[in-house]
């Protein structure tokens, strides 16, 4: 499935891998983000406030939280305003 979604984190990177949080628009939620290093492709070079697509398979609970098991992250260069309009 692919949302469309906002960094909302510093992105951390460490020699484990990629980590960060996604505002989902679609999915009205924040998500913590974890991707190991054989996966990682370009998504260290994200920033907070950056416009992203998210390619996730499933979402999977993590202690109290619930965290998404991503493929991968997209920078959405097309993307200038995060809009969630109004809500009913």
């Amino acid at each position: 499935m692919i949302v469309d979604g906002m960094i909302a984190s510093d992105v951390n990177v460490s020699d484990k891998g990629v980590g960060f949080q996604i505002m989902c628009k679609d999915l009205r939620d924040t998500f913590r983000v974890f991707i190991p290093m054989d996966n990682v492709n370009g998504e260290q070079f994200l920033n907070m406030g950056d416009f992203v697509k998210v390619d996730f398979n499933e979402f999977f609970p993590f202690g109290n939280e619930v965290r998404m098991e991503v493929k991968r992250v997209i920078l959405d260069k097309g993307k200038k305003k995060f809009d969630f309009g109004m809500v009913s």
